[in-house]
Protein backbone atom coordinates (compact mmCIF):
# COMPACT_ATOMS: atom_id res chain seq x y z
CA UNK A 1 0.00 0.00 0.00
CA UNK A 2 1.38 3.48 -0.73
CA UNK A 3 1.18 6.28 1.58
CA UNK A 4 0.47 9.63 1.05
CA UNK A 5 2.68 12.25 2.56
CA UNK A 6 0.75 14.92 4.54
CA UNK A 7 1.89 17.49 1.96
CA UNK A 8 0.45 14.94 -0.57
CA UNK A 9 -2.91 15.09 1.35
CA UNK A 10 -3.11 18.78 1.65
CA UNK A 11 -2.46 19.09 -1.94
CA UNK A 12 -5.48 17.04 -2.70
CA UNK A 13 -7.81 18.31 -0.06
CA UNK A 14 -6.73 22.11 -1.80
CA UNK A 15 -7.16 20.22 -5.47
CA UNK A 16 -11.07 19.10 -4.36
CA UNK A 17 -11.94 22.33 -2.67
CA UNK A 18 -10.84 24.05 -5.87
CA UNK A 19 -12.64 21.37 -8.47
CA UNK A 20 -16.04 23.01 -9.78
CA UNK A 21 -16.90 19.81 -11.56
CA UNK A 22 -21.05 19.06 -11.43
CA UNK A 23 -21.94 22.85 -9.96
CA UNK A 24 -24.16 23.16 -12.51
CA UNK A 25 -25.91 20.10 -11.83
CA UNK A 26 -26.70 22.19 -8.17
CA UNK A 27 -27.75 25.19 -10.30
CA UNK A 28 -30.36 23.60 -13.15
CA UNK A 29 -31.80 22.63 -10.23
CA UNK A 30 -32.64 26.04 -9.04
CA UNK A 31 -33.69 26.49 -12.49
CA UNK A 32 -35.75 23.52 -13.02
CA UNK A 33 -37.75 24.87 -9.79
CA UNK A 34 -38.10 28.09 -11.30
CA UNK A 35 -39.48 26.92 -14.59
CA UNK A 36 -42.12 24.68 -12.49
CA UNK A 37 -42.99 27.86 -10.59
CA UNK A 38 -43.32 29.78 -13.66
CA UNK A 39 -44.92 27.59 -15.80
CA UNK A 40 -47.46 26.89 -12.86
CA UNK A 41 -48.37 30.17 -12.76
CA UNK A 42 -49.15 30.33 -16.56
CA UNK A 43 -51.23 26.96 -16.26
CA UNK A 44 -53.15 28.23 -13.41
CA UNK A 45 -53.73 32.06 -15.06
CA UNK A 46 -54.60 30.33 -18.30
CA UNK A 47 -57.12 27.81 -16.29
CA UNK A 48 -58.41 31.20 -14.62
CA UNK A 49 -58.84 33.12 -18.22
CA UNK A 50 -60.40 30.25 -19.59
CA UNK A 51 -62.75 29.62 -17.02
CA UNK A 52 -63.76 33.56 -17.34
CA UNK A 53 -64.52 32.62 -21.00
CA UNK A 54 -66.56 29.87 -20.44
CA UNK A 55 -68.49 31.81 -17.59
CA UNK A 56 -69.37 34.67 -20.18
CA UNK A 57 -70.40 32.71 -22.87
CA UNK A 58 -72.65 30.60 -20.58
CA UNK A 59 -74.26 34.28 -18.85
CA UNK A 60 -74.65 35.52 -22.05
CA UNK A 61 -76.47 31.95 -23.28
CA UNK A 62 -78.64 32.00 -20.09
CA UNK A 63 -79.69 35.91 -20.52
CA UNK A 64 -81.06 35.68 -23.84
CA UNK A 65 -82.86 32.55 -23.09
CA UNK A 66 -84.42 34.04 -20.25
CA UNK A 67 -85.60 37.12 -21.98
CA UNK A 68 -86.79 35.19 -25.10
CA UNK A 69 -88.69 32.82 -23.05
CA UNK A 70 -90.04 35.74 -20.81
CA UNK A 71 -91.12 37.25 -23.73
CA UNK A 72 -94.28 34.50 -24.10
CA UNK A 73 -94.45 32.96 -20.59
CA UNK A 74 -94.32 33.23 -16.70
CA UNK A 75 -91.00 34.75 -14.67
CA UNK A 76 -91.34 31.43 -12.96
CA UNK A 77 -91.01 29.22 -16.62
CA UNK A 78 -88.57 31.58 -17.89
CA UNK A 79 -85.97 31.15 -15.29
CA UNK A 80 -86.75 27.37 -15.18
CA UNK A 81 -86.09 27.47 -18.53
CA UNK A 82 -82.85 29.78 -18.62
CA UNK A 83 -81.37 27.14 -15.92
CA UNK A 84 -81.62 24.42 -17.95
CA UNK A 85 -79.60 26.38 -21.01
CA UNK A 86 -77.43 26.95 -17.82
CA UNK A 87 -76.90 23.39 -17.16
CA UNK A 88 -75.73 22.71 -20.39
CA UNK A 89 -72.92 25.42 -20.75
CA UNK A 90 -72.27 25.17 -16.97
CA UNK A 91 -73.18 21.76 -15.30
CA UNK A 92 -73.77 22.33 -11.95
CA UNK A 93 -72.07 18.36 -11.02
CA UNK A 94 -68.91 20.11 -12.28
CA UNK A 95 -69.03 23.81 -11.64
CA UNK A 96 -71.40 23.72 -8.55
CA UNK A 97 -74.22 26.44 -8.45
CA UNK A 98 -72.16 28.81 -10.37
CA UNK A 99 -75.78 30.42 -11.44
CA UNK A 100 -78.54 30.02 -9.60
CA UNK A 101 -82.63 31.46 -10.12
CA UNK A 102 -81.77 34.34 -7.71
CA UNK A 103 -79.23 35.26 -10.39
CA UNK A 104 -81.67 35.28 -12.87
CA UNK A 105 -83.18 39.23 -12.25
CA UNK A 106 -85.54 40.64 -14.56
CA UNK A 107 -86.20 44.67 -14.86
CA UNK A 108 -85.25 47.69 -17.06
CA UNK A 109 -82.48 49.00 -18.44
CA UNK A 110 -82.06 52.85 -18.97
CA UNK A 111 -79.93 53.53 -21.98
CA UNK A 112 -78.88 56.80 -20.62
CA UNK A 113 -77.28 56.07 -17.58
CA UNK A 114 -76.45 52.82 -18.37
CA UNK A 115 -77.89 51.28 -15.72
CA UNK A 116 -79.81 48.08 -15.01
CA UNK A 117 -82.80 48.06 -12.46
CA UNK A 118 -84.69 45.28 -11.29
CA UNK A 119 -88.04 45.35 -11.29
CA UNK A 120 -90.16 41.51 -10.61
CA UNK A 121 -92.45 40.51 -13.38
CA UNK A 122 -90.73 42.82 -15.82
CA UNK A 123 -90.17 41.31 -19.31
CA UNK A 124 -88.37 44.45 -20.50
CA UNK A 125 -84.33 43.56 -19.52
CA UNK A 126 -82.54 40.52 -17.68
CA UNK A 127 -79.27 40.59 -15.80
CA UNK A 128 -77.87 37.03 -15.14
CA UNK A 129 -74.88 36.77 -12.94
CA UNK A 130 -72.79 33.67 -12.74
CA UNK A 131 -70.22 33.14 -9.56
CA UNK A 132 -67.21 30.64 -8.82
CA UNK A 133 -66.10 31.55 -4.97
CA UNK A 134 -65.62 30.08 -1.87
CA UNK A 135 -68.75 30.37 -0.42
CA UNK A 136 -70.20 28.48 -3.43
CA UNK A 137 -67.85 25.94 -3.07
CA UNK A 138 -66.86 26.25 -6.53
CA UNK A 139 -63.75 28.08 -6.90
CA UNK A 140 -61.14 27.65 -10.13
CA UNK A 141 -58.81 25.39 -8.69
CA UNK A 142 -54.93 25.96 -8.91
CA UNK A 143 -52.85 22.70 -10.26
CA UNK A 144 -49.98 24.21 -9.30
CA UNK A 145 -50.49 27.09 -6.85
CA UNK A 146 -51.44 25.20 -4.47
CA UNK A 147 -48.17 24.13 -3.42
CA UNK A 148 -48.05 27.50 -1.76
CA UNK A 149 -50.75 27.37 -0.51
CA UNK A 150 -53.07 29.47 -3.47
CA UNK A 151 -56.20 27.01 -3.71
CA UNK A 152 -57.80 29.03 -6.64
CA UNK A 153 -59.67 31.77 -8.00
CA UNK A 154 -62.94 33.41 -7.46
CA UNK A 155 -64.54 35.01 -10.93
CA UNK A 156 -67.72 36.81 -11.40
CA UNK A 157 -69.67 36.59 -14.96
CA UNK A 158 -72.74 38.93 -15.95
CA UNK A 159 -74.61 39.66 -19.20
CA UNK A 160 -77.35 42.10 -19.22
CA UNK A 161 -80.10 41.99 -22.46
CA UNK A 162 -82.53 44.06 -23.26
CA UNK A 163 -85.79 44.38 -26.00
CA UNK A 164 -86.17 46.31 -28.21
CA UNK A 165 -88.30 46.59 -31.82
CA UNK A 166 -86.03 47.56 -35.10
CA UNK A 167 -86.99 50.93 -36.21
CA UNK A 168 -87.90 49.32 -39.63
CA UNK A 169 -90.59 47.27 -37.74
CA UNK A 170 -91.93 50.29 -36.53
CA UNK A 171 -91.94 52.20 -39.58
CA UNK A 172 -90.66 50.81 -42.84
CA UNK A 173 -90.66 48.61 -45.24
CA UNK A 174 -88.94 45.11 -44.33
CA UNK A 175 -89.17 42.22 -46.42
CA UNK A 176 -87.54 38.61 -45.92
CA UNK A 177 -86.70 37.86 -50.00
CA UNK A 178 -86.78 41.38 -52.05
CA UNK A 179 -88.22 45.07 -51.63
CA UNK A 180 -88.78 45.99 -54.71
CA UNK A 181 -89.02 49.65 -56.10
CA UNK A 182 -90.68 51.20 -59.80
CA UNK A 183 -89.21 54.43 -60.19
CA UNK A 184 -89.23 58.49 -59.24
CA UNK A 185 -89.78 57.55 -55.78
CA UNK A 186 -89.12 59.83 -52.98
CA UNK A 187 -88.35 58.51 -49.23
CA UNK A 188 -88.06 61.08 -46.63
CA UNK A 189 -85.58 61.92 -43.47
CA UNK A 190 -85.78 58.77 -41.28
CA UNK A 191 -87.41 56.24 -43.35
CA UNK A 192 -86.54 52.77 -43.37
CA UNK A 193 -85.92 49.71 -45.45
CA UNK A 194 -84.69 46.53 -45.22
CA UNK A 195 -84.42 43.11 -46.77
CA UNK A 196 -83.30 40.07 -45.73
CA UNK A 197 -82.12 39.08 -49.35
CA UNK A 198 -82.63 41.68 -52.24
CA UNK A 199 -83.65 44.91 -52.59
CA UNK A 200 -84.02 46.20 -56.41
CA UNK A 201 -84.57 49.63 -57.62
CA UNK A 202 -85.39 51.55 -60.96
CA UNK A 203 -84.57 54.76 -61.57
CA UNK A 204 -85.27 58.52 -60.35
CA UNK A 205 -85.45 56.94 -56.68
CA UNK A 206 -84.17 59.89 -54.27
CA UNK A 207 -83.27 59.09 -50.63
CA UNK A 208 -82.98 62.08 -48.30
CA UNK A 209 -80.16 62.46 -45.69
CA UNK A 210 -80.82 60.27 -42.71
CA UNK A 211 -82.55 57.55 -44.19
CA UNK A 212 -81.43 53.59 -44.12
CA UNK A 213 -81.44 50.71 -46.16
CA UNK A 214 -80.06 47.48 -44.85
CA UNK A 215 -79.11 44.43 -45.87
CA UNK A 216 -77.28 41.20 -45.14
CA UNK A 217 -74.67 42.27 -47.87
CA UNK A 218 -74.98 45.70 -49.46
CA UNK A 219 -73.73 44.86 -53.01
CA UNK A 220 -76.79 42.92 -52.76
CA UNK A 221 -78.53 45.83 -55.06
CA UNK A 222 -80.35 45.38 -58.27
CA UNK A 223 -80.20 48.83 -59.47
CA UNK A 224 -80.57 49.98 -63.83
CA UNK A 225 -76.92 50.44 -65.83
CA UNK A 226 -77.06 53.83 -64.65
CA UNK A 227 -76.32 52.31 -61.38
CA UNK A 228 -76.10 54.73 -57.63
CA UNK A 229 -75.99 58.03 -60.10
CA UNK A 230 -79.91 57.16 -60.57
CA UNK A 231 -80.85 56.84 -57.01
CA UNK A 232 -79.12 59.72 -55.10
CA UNK A 233 -78.66 59.33 -51.40
CA UNK A 234 -79.08 55.35 -52.23
CA UNK A 235 -75.05 54.99 -51.49
CA UNK A 236 -75.29 56.80 -48.31
CA UNK A 237 -78.53 55.59 -47.38
CA UNK A 238 -77.39 51.68 -47.56
CA UNK A 239 -75.77 49.38 -44.48
CA UNK A 240 -75.38 45.75 -43.18
CA UNK A 241 -77.65 44.26 -41.32
CA UNK A 242 -80.20 41.26 -40.84
CA UNK A 243 -83.27 40.73 -38.41
CA UNK A 244 -85.49 37.82 -37.64
CA UNK A 245 -88.76 38.76 -38.59
CA UNK A 246 -90.00 37.38 -35.49
CA UNK A 247 -93.43 38.75 -35.82
CA UNK A 248 -94.48 36.49 -38.43
CA UNK A 249 -93.47 33.18 -36.21
CA UNK A 250 -95.77 35.16 -33.73
CA UNK A 251 -98.78 35.27 -35.80
CA UNK A 252 -100.60 32.01 -35.46
CA UNK A 253 -100.31 32.93 -31.43
CA UNK A 254 -101.62 36.42 -31.55
CA UNK A 255 -104.64 35.19 -33.65
CA UNK A 256 -105.45 32.74 -31.24
CA UNK A 257 -105.36 34.87 -28.51
CA UNK A 258 -107.75 37.38 -30.65
CA UNK A 259 -109.95 34.50 -31.57
CA UNK A 260 -110.71 33.19 -28.35
CA UNK A 261 -111.33 36.61 -26.69
CA UNK A 262 -107.96 36.89 -25.36
CA UNK A 263 -106.83 40.62 -24.36
CA UNK A 264 -102.80 40.21 -24.80
CA UNK A 265 -102.66 41.67 -28.70
CA UNK A 266 -105.97 43.90 -28.41
CA UNK A 267 -105.82 47.62 -29.13
CA UNK A 268 -106.91 49.88 -25.93
CA UNK A 269 -110.22 50.81 -28.04
CA UNK A 270 -111.66 47.57 -27.35
CA UNK A 271 -113.46 47.59 -24.43
CA UNK A 272 -115.23 44.54 -25.50
CA UNK A 273 -113.72 41.19 -25.96
CA UNK A 274 -116.18 38.69 -26.15
CA UNK A 275 -116.76 37.99 -30.28
CA UNK A 276 -119.79 39.76 -32.28
CA UNK A 277 -120.42 36.79 -34.76
CA UNK A 278 -121.07 38.08 -38.54
CA UNK A 279 -122.22 35.24 -41.23
CA UNK A 280 -123.25 37.89 -43.99
CA UNK A 281 -120.08 38.26 -46.75
CA UNK A 282 -120.81 41.97 -47.40
CA UNK A 283 -119.64 43.88 -43.72
CA UNK A 284 -121.05 47.34 -43.84
CA UNK A 285 -119.99 50.11 -41.70
CA UNK A 286 -123.55 49.60 -39.76
CA UNK A 287 -122.15 46.01 -38.87
CA UNK A 288 -119.80 47.49 -36.27
CA UNK A 289 -120.33 47.56 -32.81
CA UNK A 290 -117.74 50.17 -31.18
CA UNK A 291 -115.34 48.82 -29.12
CA UNK A 292 -116.13 44.98 -30.15
CA UNK A 293 -114.25 42.05 -31.62
CA UNK A 294 -116.10 40.99 -34.81
CA UNK A 295 -115.38 37.37 -36.21
CA UNK A 296 -116.60 35.87 -39.67
CA UNK A 297 -116.28 32.36 -40.56
CA UNK A 298 -116.05 31.15 -44.22
CA UNK A 299 -116.87 27.54 -45.00
CA UNK A 300 -114.31 27.18 -47.66
CA UNK A 301 -110.40 28.34 -47.62
CA UNK A 302 -111.28 30.32 -50.78
CA UNK A 303 -114.31 32.48 -50.01
CA UNK A 304 -114.30 36.16 -49.98
CA UNK A 305 -116.23 38.78 -47.92
CA UNK A 306 -116.10 42.16 -48.77
CA UNK A 307 -115.72 45.13 -46.92
CA UNK A 308 -118.27 47.98 -48.33
CA UNK A 309 -116.78 51.87 -48.21
CA UNK A 310 -117.45 53.77 -45.36
CA UNK A 311 -115.36 54.69 -42.29
CA UNK A 312 -114.88 51.45 -40.08
CA UNK A 313 -113.22 53.11 -36.42
CA UNK A 314 -112.96 51.43 -33.11
CA UNK A 315 -112.95 47.49 -34.19
CA UNK A 316 -111.32 45.08 -34.44
CA UNK A 317 -112.31 42.36 -37.71
CA UNK A 318 -110.78 38.80 -37.80
CA UNK A 319 -111.97 36.08 -40.38
CA UNK A 320 -111.01 32.75 -42.13
CA UNK A 321 -112.10 34.45 -45.51
CA UNK A 322 -110.23 36.69 -47.92
CA UNK A 323 -111.17 40.06 -47.69
CA UNK A 324 -111.69 42.79 -50.51
CA UNK A 325 -111.62 46.28 -49.80
CA UNK A 326 -114.06 47.88 -52.17
CA UNK A 327 -113.53 51.62 -53.12
CA UNK A 328 -113.22 53.73 -50.30
CA UNK A 329 -112.74 52.29 -46.92
CA UNK A 330 -111.22 53.80 -44.50
CA UNK A 331 -109.83 52.32 -41.30
CA UNK A 332 -109.38 54.27 -38.50
CA UNK A 333 -108.42 52.35 -35.07
CA UNK A 334 -108.80 49.35 -36.62
CA UNK A 335 -107.13 45.63 -36.57
CA UNK A 336 -108.53 43.63 -39.04
CA UNK A 337 -107.13 40.17 -39.64
CA UNK A 338 -107.11 37.40 -42.35
CA UNK A 339 -105.92 33.55 -42.05
CA UNK A 340 -106.48 32.49 -45.79
CA UNK A 341 -103.16 31.88 -46.97
CA UNK A 342 -103.96 32.73 -50.72
CA UNK A 343 -101.84 35.51 -52.42
CA UNK A 344 -104.30 38.15 -52.37
CA UNK A 345 -105.97 36.94 -48.75
CA UNK A 346 -106.58 40.93 -48.68
CA UNK A 347 -107.07 42.67 -51.94
CA UNK A 348 -108.58 46.38 -52.34
CA UNK A 349 -109.76 48.42 -55.74
CA UNK A 350 -108.76 51.73 -54.84
CA UNK A 351 -108.98 54.39 -52.54
CA UNK A 352 -108.04 52.20 -49.52
CA UNK A 353 -106.82 54.37 -46.34
CA UNK A 354 -105.03 53.10 -43.98
CA UNK A 355 -105.25 54.92 -40.73
CA UNK A 356 -106.28 59.03 -40.14
CA UNK A 357 -105.02 61.83 -41.94
CA UNK A 358 -104.03 63.99 -39.10
CA UNK A 359 -100.52 64.46 -39.70
CA UNK A 360 -98.89 62.38 -37.82
CA UNK A 361 -100.59 62.84 -34.60
CA UNK A 362 -101.02 60.23 -32.08
CA UNK A 363 -103.90 57.46 -32.59
CA UNK A 364 -106.30 56.84 -34.87
CA UNK A 365 -103.78 54.01 -36.75
CA UNK A 366 -104.81 50.84 -38.40
CA UNK A 367 -103.28 47.12 -39.15
CA UNK A 368 -103.99 44.79 -41.56
CA UNK A 369 -102.86 41.12 -40.85
CA UNK A 370 -102.56 37.86 -42.89
CA UNK A 371 -101.20 35.02 -43.28
CA UNK A 372 -101.36 35.41 -47.15
CA UNK A 373 -100.47 38.13 -49.44
CA UNK A 374 -102.03 41.83 -49.79
CA UNK A 375 -102.54 43.56 -53.12
CA UNK A 376 -104.04 47.45 -53.33
CA UNK A 377 -103.39 47.98 -56.91
CA UNK A 378 -104.37 51.51 -56.77
CA UNK A 379 -104.19 54.62 -55.16
CA UNK A 380 -103.64 52.94 -51.26
CA UNK A 381 -103.11 55.57 -48.80
CA UNK A 382 -101.23 55.16 -45.33
CA UNK A 383 -101.25 57.35 -42.37
CA UNK A 384 -99.88 55.63 -39.56
CA UNK A 385 -100.28 51.73 -41.12
CA UNK A 386 -99.25 48.79 -40.67
CA UNK A 387 -99.62 45.45 -43.16
CA UNK A 388 -97.86 42.42 -41.68
CA UNK A 389 -98.36 39.38 -44.78
CA UNK A 390 -96.53 35.83 -44.65
CA UNK A 391 -96.57 36.10 -48.60
CA UNK A 392 -96.21 39.45 -50.70
CA UNK A 393 -97.09 42.82 -50.32
CA UNK A 394 -98.06 44.77 -53.73
CA UNK A 395 -99.18 48.17 -53.52
CA UNK A 396 -99.44 51.67 -55.33
CA UNK A 397 -100.27 54.73 -53.52
CA UNK A 398 -101.68 57.71 -53.81
CA UNK A 399 -98.49 59.93 -54.69
CA UNK A 400 -98.82 62.29 -51.41
CA UNK A 401 -100.56 59.92 -49.09
CA UNK A 402 -98.01 58.31 -47.30
CA UNK A 403 -97.12 59.45 -43.89
CA UNK A 404 -96.62 56.66 -41.55
CA UNK A 405 -96.24 53.15 -42.67
CA UNK A 406 -95.20 49.84 -41.80
CA UNK A 407 -94.90 46.95 -44.30
CA UNK A 408 -93.80 43.74 -43.18
CA UNK A 409 -93.61 40.93 -45.63
CA UNK A 410 -92.59 37.12 -45.50
CA UNK A 411 -91.81 37.52 -49.09
CA UNK A 412 -91.80 40.24 -51.38
CA UNK A 413 -92.83 44.33 -50.91
CA UNK A 414 -93.59 45.19 -54.50
CA UNK A 415 -94.39 49.34 -54.92
CA UNK A 416 -94.79 51.06 -58.18
CA UNK A 417 -94.16 54.32 -59.06
CA UNK A 418 -93.91 58.76 -58.09
CA UNK A 419 -94.89 57.85 -54.55
CA UNK A 420 -93.56 59.91 -51.34
CA UNK A 421 -93.26 58.53 -48.18
CA UNK A 422 -93.55 60.22 -45.08
CA UNK A 423 -92.04 59.57 -41.89
CA UNK A 424 -93.60 59.73 -38.95
CA UNK A 425 -91.01 58.63 -36.54
CA UNK A 426 -93.28 56.43 -34.70
CA UNK A 427 -95.80 58.79 -33.92
CA UNK A 428 -99.27 57.99 -35.06
CA UNK A 429 -98.28 54.45 -35.51
CA UNK A 430 -100.54 52.90 -33.23
CA UNK A 431 -102.24 50.75 -32.65
CA UNK A 432 -99.55 48.10 -34.69
CA UNK A 433 -98.70 45.02 -33.56
CA UNK A 434 -94.97 44.39 -33.17
CA UNK A 435 -92.66 41.35 -31.80
CA UNK A 436 -89.70 42.01 -29.41
CA UNK A 437 -86.06 41.70 -30.38
CA UNK A 438 -83.46 40.91 -28.23
CA UNK A 439 -79.60 42.43 -27.88
CA UNK A 440 -76.89 42.65 -25.07
CA UNK A 441 -76.01 45.78 -23.75
CA UNK A 442 -73.61 45.39 -21.19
Amino acid sequence: MIGLSNSGITARIKAWHRDETGSFTILSLYFFMASLILAGIAIDFTNRSASESKAQAATDAVAHAALYLRDENSEGDAKAGALAVAQVGMPSEVYGAAITADDIEFGVWDPVTRTFLAVPGSNDAVRVTALRNVERGNIVENLLLRIVGFKGFEIAAQSTWETYVPECMLEGFVAERTVDMQSNNEFKSGFCIHSNQNLKLSSGNVFEDNTHVTLPIETNVQLPTSGMESNPGLDEALDDGSYRLRILRKMEMMVEDIWAGGTSYLPDYIVNPLPVYHSNKQFRTTDVVPGSVHRMECPGTNQQMNMVGGLYSQMVLITNCKIKFQNGVILEDALIISTSTTAKAMSATSGLQIGRNDNCAPGGGATLMTYGGFEAPADMQSYGGQIIARKSIEFSANASGIQGISLISGQDVIGTSNMVMGFCGGIGMDPVLLAQHFRMVE
